[in-house]
């Protein structure tokens, strides 16, 4: 099935880079899989690059370009770091997905130190 012309001028994201915050997750990775496959440039954000691995690995399968960053979204120092890394390799931020997940009650999700 092709993609409609029309689609492809309203959501063409070539030359963006979008960062996705709780992209290791499975909504928000759905989300940075739909980016890249709109031609975007994509940060997996989270704490563990082993659940980034396969993401990655589909997202590159497809033809898109992506990469992960190590991050805790509740970590201003951290979250400092992820601009200066990503401002660093792809010069750039255009598209900011905030999805970290918390679980109530939970000591170690963003907020968590808000309580």
């Amino acid at each position: 099935m092709s993609t409609p012309h029309y689609l492809e001028t309203l959501f063409q994201l070539d030359g963006r880079v979008a960062v996705v915050v709780g992209g290791t997750g499975e909504l928000c990775g759905a989300i940075a899989e739909g980016l890249a496959a709109a031609g975007a440039e994509v940060v997996l954000v989270g704490r563990k690059a082993e659940k980034a691995a396969p993401r990655l690995e589909r997202i590159a399968a497809a033809g898109g370009r992506a990469w992960f960053h190590a991050a805790e979204a509740t970590s201003k120092a951290e979250l400092t770091g992820l601009l200066a890394a990503v401002l660093a390799r792809a010069g750039r931020v255009d598209i900011v997905v905030n999805g970290a997940g918390a679980v109530p009650g939970c000591t170690n999700t963003p907020g968590a130190a808000l309580r």
